[in-house]
């Protein structure tokens, strides 16, 4: 037994780009807020539309849809232009509370060279501000920027991300998680910084996540003496940074301890984190060492693990997706399925740990209702980390077999009511929310 969820298309590919005159004819990984606004990118095809502004970022609020940015859009005060070459380095758009947007975009324009060309981009509704560029000084460095990944933008519309940097005698392609602001950029945690732990220093990071007050949480790998020695979560409030947990503790539910982390943590406005991880110790196998935990600081709650069963299937978590946490504590993750013996090719699904009990959203093979009773059979799907909400719904890229695709919103048909979820039995089949996508290019979104 579980909530139910309805989709609703967004957009599709074919379908009409507002403000454009054309048509997406390939749409990207979507980001959600609070206010179930969504942001993605979308390539455009149609009369006026070439390479050189095929491109945009487009921010739908599910009545309407706008052009946040544009290839080929004037960036102020710099003598350039947005691009989208190379492809996949025009996206990794990501929303706040206040509909206020960060993305990536190349650059064209006089004085613009390879080691200058990658920027991010903030856009308020009063046009274009270039946040940090590449061949700009990296702060606590003495190198320059060489790349950036993983953008995020809180409620007072400071733009955190993972920045690359070379120079300045630090190793090539060294790596920090910063922080921009109106009032200049700063580092949160970089390569060789003490972790404050004797002897020991960060070797790189993961992407980050931010809450809306401007906390930032990240995976950091740490060395000593030079060497890879352990990892961890860690946590920053905009001061010191403090470490939530690293492997070699214990796995609370499992009698094994964490050997790793894998990919983004979530971070909600109540400071608690979310993250995969890796298990070790006696008994743990190749099918069962993975598991999912929510944290507030002091206790760790486990809430899936590789090897229990799936909610609303006869088959086995395989294998898990970095977690998206809200702020009631509900967590969604992507997770791919097999049985026991592990006999047969895996499939997909997404689900929900609501009140720590777990609900299955969609998975692969499910027949949806894309409108007016046209069902098409899910063939495969991207969650992003950003892109589940307060209200439990969550914005999903999905392909379908017939070779169509589109970006949707799923809504719990179930609301959530002081944290409780009515038990309603779960469909086989689900109705469908889209907005359009398309390749899996766009999905990169430049942090995964």
């Amino acid at each position: 037994m579980g909530a139910t969820y309805d989709f609703t298309a967004i957009a599709m590919k074919n379908g009409a780009a507002a403000d454009t005159g054309g048509i997406f004819s390939r749409l990207g990984g979507v980001t959600l807020n609070n206010n179930g606004e969504v942001v993605f990118v979308g390539q455009i095809q149609g009369d006026g539309i070439d390479s050189s502004n095929d491109f945009g970022i487009f921010k739908s609020n599910g009545a309407s849809t706008s052009v946040v940015a544009r290839e080929g859009e004037a960036v102020g005060g710099t003598g350039t232009t947005l691009a989208a070459s190379p492809f996949g380095d025009f996206g990794g758009a990501s929303l706040n509370d206040n509909g206020e947007v960060t993305f990536l975009s190349r650059l064209n324009g006089a004085g613009v060279n390879s080691s200058n060309d990658l920027g991010v981009f903030k856009a308020d509704g009063n046009g274009l501000e270039l946040v940090a560029r590449t061949g700009d000084s990296a702060p606590g460095t003495g190198a320059v920027f060489s790349d950036f990944d993983g953008l995020n933008i809180d409620g007072r519309g400071d733009v955190t991300y993972l920045g690359k940097f070379d120079g300045g005698g630090v190793a090539p392609g060294a790596s920090g998680i910063f922080k921009s602001s109106g009032s200049g950029s700063n580092a949160v945690a970089v390569a060789g910084e003490a972790t404050g732990s004797a002897g020991e220093v960060f070797l790189g990071f993961s992407t980050p996540s931010a809450n809306e007050s401007g906390g930032v949480a990240f995976r950091g790998d740490l060395a000593a003496g030079g060497t890879l020695s352990d990892h961890g979560i860690f946590r920053s409030n905009g001061g010191a940074t403090s470490e939530v947990v690293r492997s070699g503790e214990s796995a609370p539910g499992t009698g094994s301890v964490f050997s790793g982390f894998g990919g983004t943590p979530s971070l909600n406005d109540n400071g608690d984190v979310a993250f995969s991880s890796f298990l070790q110790g006696a008994g743990v196998g190749i099918l069962d060492n993975q598991a999912i935990y929510r944290t507030d600081g002091d206790d760790l709650t486990l809430l899936a693990r590789t090897g229990q069963q799936a909610s609303g299937t006869n088959l086995n978590f395989l294998d898990f997706g970095a977690p998206s946490l809200n702020n009631n504590g509900d967590v969604a993750f992507f997770a791919s399925l097999n049985d026991s013996a592990y006999s047969q090719p895996s499939v997909s699904g997404i689900f929900v740990s609501v009140n720590d009990e777990i609900d299955l959203v969609l998975r692969q093979g499910d027949m949806l209702d894309v409108g007016g009773g046209d069902l098409r059979e899910v063939s495969r799907f991207f969650f992003l980390l950003n892109a589940f909400n307060d209200q439990g719904a969550l914005a999903l890229s999905i392909f379908f077999a017939d070779g169509s695709n589109g970006l949707f919103l799923a809504s719990r048909s179930t609301p959530l009511l002081s944290g409780f979820a009515a038990p309603v039995p779960l469909p086989a089949a689900l109705p469908l929310f889209i907005v359009a996508l398309g390749a899996f290019g766009f999905l990169k979104s430049r942090r995964k």
